[in-house]
């Protein structure tokens, strides 16, 4: 892997290529009301002089993120790690910690068979009584963004309603114009997409007894992919679909060997017959394709994808990053080309990321994949296969492995379909190790702001960006057309340096100690 990866892509690009038929991890059930009692009494009894000193809201926050840790050493004791992991989230709720409360949920959520929804929302109303600051409330905000979308994509409208509503409120109390606004055009996409809901829901019960049914794949389809970017499932349903557009640009990408270049302006195509966030994200899907394209490109053909790029609005790839959230994990924005045959993806809010790989199989084609996981406070990382699309009746499969870095391997395990346990390890390169535990750092270079962040490189623009990609250890970022410049990267253990390039040929150098 490239030495600028981070301990997530490493991790998730080879969950999703080296083996895609396992199964999910068995969770353990909830423990009973009654076991639950006990154990929050042995809790309190035993870290009874932690209580008594913990009276600040800091020293209660501390709290929390040490039962924690403890919670993740407890390993012979289910009941007991499971009740370490509620008192954390309530005890971080409580003194409005939303990033420690959904690190505990999360952490639940990986071993037990709990529904996260609920927690999440409970903890961030309880949260939302015990903010004071502007800052606070920015943060809240922002950590309920990625939320909204989980109850969105889970159509659960009501919820999602409820929590834009208190982000929304977060954001306004907390002077965050651009946040609000974006949370503001969230909770009108909702209301549209609630509206539009009891129609898929009767579309899918025709589904039921038609599978082929032109009229409801085309609407479920659409559905799928305009209002939840879900395209794994929507992408096939519009090939049976009876939308002239969009019909047709599915069908250009489910072939055995899709051209890029013609899928992407197919789907470009389709995004100029809709309106809204539907638009940004069709454009989005087309522009994966374009970039997949570009590396072939030249000319005026390349002259044209290029600006069809740069036209994308800026609030395509929105995602804010709570403050609380920025000493630990990354805040990853972007699309590099890692080989001749795979491009992926990955964006991270907070402690959750998400990414995409397309694999080009030398026999099987095109096989695209999503994970999406989770990174706890002690940097171990639990990644999940949610969807699989190849050809060749290749079958859609979920994997989840429990993957752990501590700076100089990165272990895991997954179980396999016919029951095998497999293991599997890669070892850091000296520059990855330095990078893992770093605290975020900014870069201001010429007034344009890069971000860099523990667990391996994490590099983003946020301002002005235009594209970018990774060549080795070099960031190559295009601000317009003629307009590029290098940032290169180099660790050792103790020490990082970043050097940027201008188009002028000024250079700047800034080092930092881990």
């Amino acid at each position: 892997m490239n030495r600028l990866t981070s301990c997530v892509s490493v991790a998730w690009l080879a969950l999703t290529i080296s083996s895609l038929a396992a199964e999910p991890g068995r969770k353990f059930p909830v423990p009973e009301a009654a076991a639950q009692q006990a154990a929050v009494a042995q809790v309190a009894e035993v870290y009874k002089p932690d209580y008594e000193l913990a009276k600040s809201p800091a020293q209660k926050i501390e709290l929390a993120k040490k039962l924690l840790l403890e919670a993740t050493a407890t390993k012979d004791d289910l009941v007991a790690r499971f009740v370490l992991f509620r008192v954390a989230r309530d005890i971080a709720a409580q003194q409005g910690d939303l990033t420690t409360a959904f690190d505990a949920i999360e952490r639940i959520d990986v071993e037990y068979d709990s529904n996260v929804l609920p927690q999440k929302m409970a903890a961030a109303a309880t949260a939302a009584k015990a903010l004071n600051t502007e800052k606070e409330k920015r943060e809240v905000a922002a950590l309920l963004y990625p939320l909204v979308d989980e109850a969105r994509m889970a159509d659960r409208y009501e919820p999602a309603k409820a929590l834009a509503e208190l982000a929304l409120n977060c954001a306004k109390e907390g002077r965050d114009p651009e946040l609000a606004r974006h949370l503001a055009a969230k909770a009108t996409e909702i209301e549209e997409a609630a509206a539009e809901f009891p129609t898929i829901q009767a579309a899918e019960k025709v589904l039921l007894d038609k599978p082929s049914d032109p009229e409801a794949n085309a609407a479920v389809g659409k559905f799928a992919c305009f209002w939840k970017g879900d395209w794994e499932r929507g992408v096939p349903m519009l090939a049976l679909g009876n939308d002239g557009l969009s019909n047709a640009a599915a069908l250009l990408e489910l072939a055995e060997r899709p051209d890029p270049l013609k899928v992407g302006d197919a789907w470009w195509k389709v995004a100029e017959a809709v309106e809204g966030s539907r638009r940004s994200r069709v454009q989005t899907h087309a522009a994966e394709f374009y970039r997949q394209a570009l590396p072939a490109l030249s000319g005026l053909t390349k002259t044209r994808v290029d600006r069809l790029l740069a036209s994308l609005p800026a609030t395509t790839n929105y995602s804010p990053t709570p403050a609380g959230a920025r000493d630990r994990t990354p805040s990853i924005e972007g699309i590099w080309r890692e080989s001749a045959n795979v491009v992926y993806s990955i964006s991270q809010t907070g402690n959750r990321f998400q990414g995409t790989t397309i694999y080009r199989h030398p026999t099987a084609g095109q096989i695209r994949a999503v994970v999406e996981g989770n990174i706890a406070l002690d940097g171990k990382i639990t990644a999940s296969l949610r969807h699989v699309q190849a050809p060749r009746d290749w079958q859609s499969q979920k994997r989840s492995a429990a993957l752990s870095a501590d700076g100089k391997t990165i272990q895991g395990r997954a179980i396999l379909e016919s029951g095998k346990s497999e293991a599997f390890e890669w070892k850091l390169q000296d520059t990855e190790a330095a990078f893992i535990g770093m605290k975020r750092k900014s870069l201001n270079f010429s007034k344009r702001v890069f971000q860099i962040a523990s667990g391996g490189v994490v590099i983003g623009a946020v301002s002005e960006t235009q594209s970018w990609k990774m060549v080795g250890q070099q960031l190559v970022i295009s601000w317009g057309p003629g307009d590029t410049e290098t940032l290169t990267l180099s660790a050792d253990q103790k020490t990082a340096r970043a050097v940027v390039v201008f188009k002028n040929g000024k250079k700047e150098t800034t080092a930092w100690q881990k």
